[in-house]
């Protein structure tokens, strides 16, 4: 008689659940394509579930001034360069230019006299297009700043323009009277006080274009305002004079321009 002993092994299987983006390589195989595959060892068959996704690839260009917020991972970039971030199978990629500001130039405007006249410009010398603030003033000294338009890589701005207050030193000022009024200072005249004094205006033709009788007083603190805007531009002659003629101070005045 004869025996035979046969061994039955017990099959080890294992399933497995995979995801990949293009491939994914399993036992020594590549596979490009979702689907079930099996693997047999021995008594043991394995079993793959594999899901394959497209990768995708997209690239997109900006320009910004200063910083940039890129929408895709929400990080903000402060330099030029190629960016990228994945997100699973898809990979962004940002060429990004970063513009530093341009600071407007301008023309220093000249010191001008109290009431004179004086424009700034929309426009700078290096073609920075914008506003200016506050508004502007004739009166004073004043600091204007200029806000670039929307839209352009460009910094603010700012000018100083000196308004010279000559009335410390001028009998009749501004001269030129752009607006057509003027002041006179009865003190620089050395005018007493409570003293009457008559301002006459003449035109070229020696025609008296406004007369009128003041009393000096400290009350205005020793400063008229005389009106001469009814009148056209051009060249007019000033007379002052006290009553009892003690004092006679003659000039020219310009109604208009600067």
């Amino acid at each position: 008689t004869a025996t035979m002993t046969v061994t039955v092994n017990a099959g080890n299987n294992q399933s497995t659940t995979q995801t990949a983006c293009g491939s994914y390589v399993w036992n020594a195989t590549t596979y490009t394509a979702s689907g079930t595959y099996t693997f047999a060892t021995g008594c043991s068959v394995d079993t793959l579930k594999l899901t394959i996704n497209r990768v995708s690839s997209n690239t997109s260009s900006q320009s910004a001034c200063t910083s940039y917020t890129w929408s895709v991972n929400s990080v903000t970039y402060t330099a030029s360069g190629t960016y990228t971030s994945v997100i699973g199978c898809n990979t962004e990629i940002l060429n990004l230019t970063i513009n530093q500001p341009v600071t407007p130039t301008f023309t220093q405007i000249d010191p001008i006299t109290i009431g004179g006249t004086f424009s700034l410009p929309a426009t700078s010398n290096n073609s920075i297009t914008g506003a200016w603030s506050p508004a502007i003033d004739n009166q004073a000294t004043t600091t204007y700043t200029f806000t670039p338009t929307t839209g352009q890589c460009a910094t603010t701005a700012t000018m100083t323009v000196v308004v010279n207050d000559t009335s410390s030193k001028s009998v009749v000022f501004p001269n030129p009277a752009p607006n057509g009024t003027f002041k006179i200072n009865w003190k620089n005249l050395k005018v007493p006080a409570d003293k009457q004094v008559q301002v006459v205006v003449y035109d070229r033709l020696g025609r008296v274009v406004y007369k009128k009788d003041y009393l000096n007083s400290s009350n205005n603190n020793w400063i008229t305002d005389v009106d001469i805007r009814s009148v056209s531009n051009g060249l007019y002659f000033i007379r002052l004079q006290t009553k009892d003629k003690s004092i006679k101070y003659s000039t020219k005045i310009i109604k208009g321009g600067n």
